[in-house]
């Protein structure tokens, strides 16, 4: 038994031996014009391998390098070029019959190139079988298996911009024209995200590859959002899950993406949690053109519909959707609100209440305007009185100053780009204080640049249940609620973080003149014989003193800070 094992393993050695001095003898390098010929055949591109070697130990040929042409129409490079090739080939064929039969395609570290033409057309598209047959001794390309390790891939668009793949990795296995095969990517993207796709890819459609069917799983982990989309405010970290079906150059795609930290405009807030998007969009490659729809973003419990269309013919992808929330928790949606660049009075809060918002977001990603009507209601300010930056004015008057900002509603027409924030035709009704309207900018320094006028509320200022007394406090609880028909100029300057807030004194003092002059006349006609100059500048005078605590100079400023602000 023993001399028997002994023997079968001297023949395996013998056999393993003289299949190694069988290969050994054959010239593989004659193979070279006929893997050319198949290969470039096949492809429908120029194919030319560098001086081929047998590797014993892979039982596979290998050259030192290949190079693959591109389509005339769009470059002169290489579409695809690598410093080594393996081929993996059938040894029992080889040595018999001197048959080729490719079992494994291996390049490494290839440099690919895919080019978009301006028509929105692709060099890989025109990857076809050449139109006249392989020689009768060059054998008919047949590769069961396809590996690319450490390759990369250059993108280069229509308009100039390019992309990049690196550390990519490619599996392809049962490859073939006439039904589907399995294809597995994965590498690195740009914006340090790490790519993979599962995809099932074919048949292959000879006329134009880039129209073959195609499903796939994606995913996309870590991309950078500052990096990836150089230009713009746009910041934050992605990760995205999809799945994708193509076919006739015309893609749906279903994901849903989780966005870290992110920032839409320059110098605005983070989001403070993440913020996730679901979509299903439409896609023809051809167009380069897409749509939206079924679109939710959402921050905590608060979800915004999103719906629109996409435009990829230039630099930058372009937007234009609507943006879309009823009846929005004020307390859910907060978050939102530095995400446009708004940004609330230093420790102060919005708390309770109902937010109402239909907006539209145009132009390139990077650089998107957000605008549209915006509505608050029965909400309040925790931390900030506005009443309290009146006190002068409001105790001159006998009135109270609110503790806190009471806001029964509050609608504006908001416009946000990365330049910042504008608000027009402001329009709200303060508890304790009465209606405010008035437009004004937050720029993207968060600098503010308001004018505003106050109606007073008329019940409150003419209910006499204040504390003041003498004639100019009742004169100007009579001005405030006159005041009702013009308002009382503002001018809100400072930073978001700490406003400033500007009476228009003149205004005021003249408001309060009325008042007097009505209370003179009695029934409320001014008297001619009175000295309206004089009474203008003790009004002007008492008006500074209430506010102020001191004389006004002789030439009073036609603004003055209200309590010290």
């Amino acid at each position: 038994m023993k001399k028997l094992m002994i023997g079968i393993v001297l023949l395996l050695v013998i056999a393993i031996g003289g299949l190694a001095v069988a290969l050994m003898t054959v010239d593989v390098d004659q193979f070279r014009p006929r893997i050319e010929a198949s290969l470039s055949n096949a492809l429908g591109r120029p194919v030319s391998i560098g001086k081929m070697t047998l590797s014993l130990r892979e039982l596979a040929f290998t050259a030192d390098a290949i190079e693959i042409g591109d389509d005339p129409a769009f470059a002169k490079l290489p579409f695809v070029k690598a410093d080594q090739l393996a081929v993996q080939v059938a040894p029992w064929p080889l040595i018999s019959k001197r048959e080729l039969q490719i079992t494994h395609l291996i390049l490494e570290q290839p440099v690919i190139r895919l080019v978009q033409g301006r028509k929105a057309a692709w060099n890989f598209a025109s990857l076809t079988p050449g139109e006249t047959p392989p020689e009768s001794n060059s054998p008919a390309l047949r590769i069961d298996s396809l590996r690319i390790n450490d390759g990369q891939v250059t993108i280069a668009f229509a308009d100039g911009s390019q992309s990049t793949l690196s550390d990519l990795d490619i599996t392809a296995d049962n490859m073939s024209m006439e039904r589907a095969f399995p294809l597995k990517v994965s590498g690195a993207g740009p914006g340090g995200a790490r790519v993979k796709i599962d995809a099932l890819v074919g048949p292959i459609l000879t006329a134009n590859m880039s129209n073959s069917p195609f499903s796939a799983e994606l995913t996309l982990d870590g991309f950078d959002l500052a990096s990836g989309l150089s230009g713009g405010g746009l910041a934050g970290t992605l990760a995205y899950r999809g799945k994708l079906n193509a076919s006739a150059g015309k893609i749906d795609l279903d994901g849903n993406a989780t966005l870290d930290a992110l920032r839409l405009f320059p110098d605005a807030a983070v989001a403070p949690a993440p913020v996730r998007f679901v979509h299903r969009t439409r896609y023809d490659l051809n167009s380069q053109r897409g749509q939206i729809s079924n679109g939710e973003f959402s921050l905590g419990a608060a979800v915004l519909a999103l719906a629109g269309q996409l435009d990829n013919r230039g630099k930058q992808l372009r937007v234009d959707l609507s943006i879309d929330g009823k009846a929005l928790a004020v307390d859910e949606v907060q978050g939102l609100l530095p995400m446009l660049g708004i940004v609330m009075p230093e420790n102060s809060r919005l708390q309770g209440g109902q937010l109402n918002l239909d907006l539209d977001a145009r132009g390139a990603l990077d650089a998107m305007v957000i605008s549209g009507p915006v509505k608050l209601e029965n909400s309040r300010l925790n931390g900030f009185s506005l009443g309290g930056k009146l006190a002068g004015v409001m105790t001159l008057a006998g009135l109270n100053a609110p503790a806190n900002t009471e806001i029964k509603s509050a609608s504006t027409l908001l416009r946000v780009d990365p330049d910042g924030v504008k608000l027009d035709e402001i329009l709200a009704i303060i508890t304790d204080i009465g209606q405010v309207t008035g437009a004004g900018t937050l720029d993207a320094k968060q600098n503010l640049d308001f004018a505003l006028r106050i109606a007073p509320d008329a019940a409150l200022a003419s209910s006499g249940e204040g504390s003041g007394t003498g004639s100019i406090a009742l004169a100007l609880q009579g001005a405030l609620g006159k005041s009702n028909r013009d308002g009382i100029g503002l001018k809100v300057t400072g930073t978001a973080d700490d406003p400033k807030f500007k009476l228009e004194t003149r205004a005021v003092a003249g408001a309060v003149l009325s008042g007097l002059l009505a209370g003179k006349s009695g029934d409320g006609a001014a008297d001619a014989t009175i000295d309206k100059d004089a009474l203008q500048e003790k009004a002007a005078d008492a008006v500074f003193k209430g506010l102020f605590g001191k004389k006004k100079k002789s030439e009073p400023a036609k603004e003055t800070d209200d309590g010290g602000n």
